[in-house]
């Protein structure tokens, strides 16, 4: 596999499908199965967020805001939707001190209103639901949670899914991923007006990448109605889409282990 090249103040630059392809392949091979064999479970593979959900979440972020930072999380056993299911949480950075620093890590961000930054979760994770149609989907996706819900979650990953990671692998797994506010905002305005959604699929990188070897990172894909399903274009279905970059796979957050 070709590795990917880039600039280091880049967080979101456009894949090769193919590459993605083994991102995506390699995750299942390692992270997915083993989480599924060791928790009895089928785990999560990719999260579906609705484009007005996410497109309301960035462009409501204040001008302080310098980025986003997504976070791996698991629910508990006792969730409602998504029991046991890995999960992303979405919360807005701000620049303090020289870093971009989230309500995960302080409760001061300069005079930013928390609310605004988030924690924001509920997407829609396949498995268990997969290929939906719209119509069949009323769930909100992108909603604000608690400060405290977010860090049970958070930590429910590390001590399961990251633990286990990190002692399988020997290695000091990612924990969140972070991205520019700028380019990600670039990514989503310039998704065709068709879109309906952006899927995040869970990635790994190869063990020569340059700058994250082995590491668990995301993959963007925009989404679009296809018959009755919603696909992107790494599903099999959406391979129609290669010749709309806007479409294109997009990686290369700042990992954070």
């Amino acid at each position: 596999m070709e590795n990917i090249e880039l600039s280091v103040e880049k967080t979101m630059v456009p894949l090769k499908v193919s590459v993605a392809n083994e991102m995506v392949a390699r995750y299942q091979a390692t992270r997915k199965t083993l989480i599924d064999e060791s928790f009895g479970i089928n785990d999560t593979r990719s999260i579906w967020f609705s484009i007005d959900g996410i497109r309301n979440f960035i462009n409501n972020l204040p001008v302080d805001a310098s980025g986003v930072r997504i976070h791996l999380a698991a629910y508990t056993q006792d969730n409602e939707h998504y029991p046991n299911q890995t999960t992303v949480i979405f919360i807005g950075t701000a620049e303090k001190d020289g870093k971009d620093t989230d309500a995960m890590e302080t409760n001061v961000l300069f005079d930013i209103d928390l609310g605004v930054l988030g924690p924001f979760n509920q997407g829609k994770p396949c498995p268990p639901v997969c290929g939906f149609f719209m119509d069949s989907f009323v769930e909100k996706t992108m909603i604000p949670i608690e400060l405290s819900m977010a860090k049970e979650i958070i930590a429910n990953y590390n001590s399961t899914r990251k633990t286990l990671i990190d002692e399988t692998f020997g290695i000091n797994d990612t924990r969140s991923i972070w991205v520019s506010l700028d380019e990600l905002k670039s990514f989503i305005n310039n998704l065709p007006k068709n879109a309906n959604g952006v899927r995040v699929h869970l990635t790994v990188y190869n063990q020569s990448e340059q700058h994250y070897p082995n590491q668990t990172t995301v993959i963007w894909t925009g989404t679009l109605e296809q018959g009755y399903q919603t696909v992107d274009i790494i599903d099999k279905d959406g391979a129609f889409l290669s010749a709309d970059k806007t479409m294109a796979p997009w990686t290369m957050g700042k990992v954070c282990s």
